[in-house]
């Protein structure tokens, strides 16, 4: 059974790229959203509609903010989107 299925089209979705680089966004105190975390997942894409949805994220992050080489590592692995959002929250 393959993984990924786009309900709209009723096709399952196509692996794009293994190992692309997404960074996680927090809140901050003044309500702006800051690098929080860079992870490594899987893009893929519905080969009809082309809705693409990364996936199948690593158990650790690359990277994390507090971490004395996070911008040196975000230069290294530059991220394909920053996904700004919290579980719901929104500042």
């Amino acid at each position: 059974m393959r993984g990924l299925a786009c309900v709209q089209c009723k096709k399952f979705l196509r692996i794009l790229k293994n190992g692309v680089n997404i960074e996680e966004g927090m809140p901050n105190a003044r309500d702006e959203w800051v690098p929080y975390k860079l992870w490594k997942a899987d893009l893929y894409e519905c080969p009809e509609c082309k809705v693409q949805l990364a996936c199948g994220f690593g158990q650790r992050p690359l990277a994390e903010h507090f971490e004395s080489d996070y911008a040196e590592m975000r230069e290294k692995f530059p991220p394909l989107i920053r996904v700004d959002d919290c579980g719901g929250a929104k500042p």
